[in-house]
């Protein structure tokens, strides 16, 4: 799934469709496109007028099998996606539909935490904000359980999944590392208790946690 990070988006699901329908409305009317295969076949013309303040974007395609094995659609992995955008977007509303499935309506107010907090009602939850400059931002959020849990992790950058990872995480555990270590060096009586030889590792932090 194309999710325009690398500045193709809209180019390469066209590119890769028996046929591609856009519709957008924008500056007082509904403006329409058709491409096959790739190339223009009904070009942009407006179809009809609407309010000054309406605006959207639709847009309708076809797998080309000529590029795939099985030109069906993923519904779980495309569902998924959508309540990311909602988790990951505060306030917006994402409406799916699905041939054989109830609607479903994803919103969050508050976002990531909203959503994290929903899951874990009685587990601490630590939000924490980086910034890189005056436009690059980060937040993660971090829930730590008592009880034996698989360490699970899930990150986005500008609101794609980077399920390989990256500097981002890895940020985050060096970070709440050094932090941990600092804090056990300011309290002689964990020093103590630890043990002079004890050196605490980023396993050690990141087992029974959701990230």
């Amino acid at each position: 799934v194309s999710g325009g990070l690398h500045g193709v988006g809209i180019t390469v699901t066209n590119a890769l469709s028996s046929w591609l329908e856009a519709t957008v409305k924008r500056d007082s009317g509904e403006f329409s496109m058709r491409f096959e295969n790739g190339r223009t076949v009904d070009k942009l013309k407006k179809i009809a007028d609407v309010g000054p303040r309406t605006h959207g974007t639709k847009i309708r395609f076809s797998p080309n099998p000529k590029y795939y094995e099985r030109p069906k659609f993923r519904v779980q992995q495309l569902r998924q996606q959508a309540m990311d955008k909602a988790i990951l977007i505060p306030g917006l509303e994402v409406v799916f539909k699905a041939p054989g499935l109830e609607d479903e309506t994803f919103c969050f107010k508050n976002g990531l935490s909203e959503f994290m907090t929903s899951l874990m009602d009685e587990t601490p939850i630590f939000e924490f904000t980086g910034q890189l400059g005056d436009m690059e931002k980060i937040h993660w959020f971090f829930a730590a359980f008592e009880e034996t849990t698989p360490v699970y992790s899930k990150s986005y950058v500008n609101t794609i999944p980077t399920p390989r990872g990256g500097t981002h995480e890895k940020g985050f555990e060096s970070g709440l590392l050094k932090a941990v270590r600092e804090y056990i060096e300011m309290r002689p009586e964990l020093k103590k208790t630890l043990g002079k030889k004890t050196k605490i590792a980023a396993s050690d932090l990141m087992i029974n946690t959701q990230l």
